[in-house]
C-alpha cells in the first residue's frame, strides 16, 4: 500500500477547520441570545487574554519553537521556557486580589465585582498553560493531540451556548458568557495535561540553567514587541470605538471578525505548520529561495479567496439580526488582516533563522504607531468601516517593513512582486470596503465569473500545489 505523504497536515487541518465553524455558529447564537455590548465585552475580555498571554510568555514559546531541534534535553527546554512566564503571572495575580480584588472588572467593564475578575484570571491562567502545552505537542509532532485541543474549547462553548438558548431558560449577563469561557478552557486544560504526561515526566528533577534561559529569552524578548503590535493591530480600533461609546460598532465588527473566522483559521493553521518546519528545514540546510516559491503560491491563494468572498458576501446578512445588514461589506476587510499576517509569517521568517529578532522592535513600533494614528482619524468617521481600514493599513505596514528586511536585507532575495501583490490585494479590500454599496445586484454575479477565469488562469500554479501537499514528504 501506497504510503500517505503529509498525514499530519490532515491533522493540523481538520480540527481547527471544524473548531471554527462551530465558533461562527457560536457567535452567531450569542448574538440572537445576548445584546449586542454583552458581545463587544465578550471579545474585549479576549483582547486582555490575548494581552497578557503575548506580555507574560516573554516570547519563549517562539525560542521553544525555535532552540527545539538544536537542544537535546526537550523537557528541560520546555521547562524553561513555560516555568518563568506561568511563576509571574501567579505573582501578579496575588498581588491584584490583595491590594484591589475588583480591578479587572472595574478597569475593563466598569462593572465593580470580585466574581468577574477571578473569572477573568482563571481564564488568562488557564490559556497560558494551554498555549505551552500546545507548542509542546506541536514540536514533538503530535498533530492529531495539539489539533484537538485547539478544537475541544470551541466545541465546549458551542455546545453549552446552543444548550443555553435552546433548552434552559437563563439571565442574560455578563459574568454567565466569561464563565462558559472558562469551562471550555479548563476542559481543554485536563486534556492537553493528560496527552502531555506520557511525554514529559520527572518535570521537578531538573536544576534552572541561567545560561539556557539567557539564550532563550535573548531570542524571545523582541517577540514580546512584535506581539504587542499584532495586539494592537487587531484590537485598537476596538479600544477606539469603546472610547467612544460605540458599542453597536463594536458589535458589528466583532461579529464582521467572527464570520471571517475561516480566514483567521486558514492563517492559525498555517502559522502552526510553518514556523515549526522551516526552523526544522533550516537545521537540515534547506535553502532560503523556498521561501519566494510558498510565497507566490500564497498570493495566488489570497487573492482568490478575496475575490471569492467580496463575490459571495451579499448572503451573510441573511443570518443575523437585521442590526447587522451591512456586515457583508466588513468581512472582507476582517479577512485581509490575517492573511497578511500569514503572508508576513512567510516572508519575514528570515529574521528568525538568522536570529536577528531586534529589528522585531522597529517593526512593532512603526506598526503600533500606524494603528494608533490610522484609527484615531478614521474611526471617530466611519465607525466599524474606519476601525477595519486601520487594521488593513497597520497589517500592510507591518507586512511590507518585515518582508524588506527578511529577504532583503538578511537573505538577499527579491522583493518588488510579493510587495505588489500585497499593495493590489490591500487597495481591492478598501474599495469594497467603502464603496462596496454602489455594486448593483448583478457585479456580484460577475465577481463571481472573475474568481472562477483567476482560478482556470493559475490552475497549473494550483496542480503544482497539490501535488507537493501529496506526494512530497514535508515533516520528515
Amino acid at each position: 500500500m501506497k504510503k500517505i505523504k503529509n498525514s499530519s497536515l490532515f491533522h493540523y487541518t481538520f480540527a481547527p477547520v471544524i473548531g471554527g465553524i462551530l465558533q461562527l455558529f457560536s457567535i452567531q447564537a450569542l448574538t440572537w441570545s445576548f445584546p449586542s455590548n454583552f458581545i463587544g465585552m465578550f471579545y474585549l475580555l479576549l483582547i486582555l487574554i490575548n494581552f497578557s498571554l503575548l506580555i507574560l510568555s516573554f516570547g519563549l514559546d517562539q525560542s521553544y519553537a525555535r532552540e527545539f531541534h538544536h537542544h537535546d534535553n526537550k523537557l528541560q527546554l520546555f521547562i524553561h521556557s513555560a516555568i518563568p512566564g506561568l511563576m509571574l503571572l501567579l505573582f501578579l495575580g496575588v498581588l491584584l486580589f490583595i491590594f484591589n480584588p475588583e480591578i479587572l472588572s472595574v478597569y475593563f467593564f466598569s462593572i465593580p465585582s470580585i466574581e468577574i475578575s477571578i473569572l477573568i484570571f482563571l481564564c488568562i491562567v488557564f490559556e497560558f498553560i494551554n498555549r505551552f502545552l500546545g507548542i509542546n505537542l506541536r514540536m514533538h509532532d503530535e498533530a492529531f493531540k495539539y489539533s484537538l485541543i485547539q478544537f475541544i474549547p470551541r466545541a465546549i462553548f458551542f455546545v453549552m451556548i446552543v444548550t443555553l438558548y435552546f433548552f434552559l431558560e437563563f439571565k442574560e449577563n455578563f459574568t454567565l458568557i466569561i464563565f462558559l469561557h472558562l469551562f471550555s478552557v479548563f476542559f481543554t486544560f485536563l486534556v492537553a495535561i493528560f496527552f502531555s504526561y506520557g511525554m514529559n515526566k520527572n518535570y521537578f528533577s531538573l536544576k534552572f540553567d541561567s545560561k539556557i534561559f539567557i539564550k532563550i529569552f535573548k531570542f524571545g524578548l523582541p517577540f514580546i514587541f512584535s506581539g504587542i503590535a499584532i495586539w494592537c493591530i487587531n484590537s485598537v480600533d476596538k479600544v477606539f470605538l469603546r472610547a467612544f461609546d460605540l458599542y453597536h460598532e463594536l458589535a458589528l465588527l466583532s461579529v464582521s471578525a467572527s464570520i471571517s473566522l475561516g480566514a483567521t483559521f486558514l492563517a492559525s493553521i498555517f502559522n502552526t505548520i510553518w514556523m515549526p518546519l522551516v526552523y526544522k528545514w533550516n537545521a537540515k540546510g534547506v535553502k532560503a529561495d523556498v521561501i519566494l516559491e510558498i510565497s507566490n503560491y500564497a498570493v495566488i491563494v489570497i487573492a482568490g479567496l478575496i475575490i471569492f468572498t467580496i463575490s459571495i458576501s451579499w448572503v451573510f446578512p441573511f443570518f443575523f439580526p437585521p442590526d447587522y445588514s451591512t456586515i457583508k461589506f466588513l468581512i472582507v476587510g476582517s479577512m485581509l488582516g490575517p492573511f497578511l499576517y500569514t503572508f508576513s509569517e512567510i516572508t519575514g521568517v528570515g529574521i528568525a533563522i538568522e536570529r536577528k529578532t531586534n529589528y522585531l522592535v522597529f517593526i512593532s513600533i512603526t506598526s503600533i504607531l500606524t494603528a494608533i494614528i490610522s484609527s484615531w482619524y478614521l474611526i471617530p468617521i466611519f465607525g466599524a468601516r474606519g476601525a477595519i481600514s486601520s487594521v488593513t493599513i497597520s497589517y500592510l505596514v507591518y507586512f511590507l517593513i518585515r518582508t524588506h528586511i527578511s529577504l532583503k536585507i538578511l537573505l538577499k532575495l527579491d522583493t518588488l512582486r510579493i510587495n505588489f501583490s500585497a499593495i493590489n490585494i490591500f487597495i481591492i479590500t478598501n474599495l469594497f470596503l467603502f464603496y462596496g454599496e454602489l455594486l448593483p445586484d448583478f457585479s456580484y454575479a460577475i465577481l463571481f465569473i472573475v474568481f472562477l477565469l483567476f482560478i482556470i488562469s493559475n490552475i497549473n500554479k494550483l496542480k503544482n500545489l497539490y501535488f507537493y501537499l501529496t506526494s512530497v514528504e514535508l515533516f520528515n
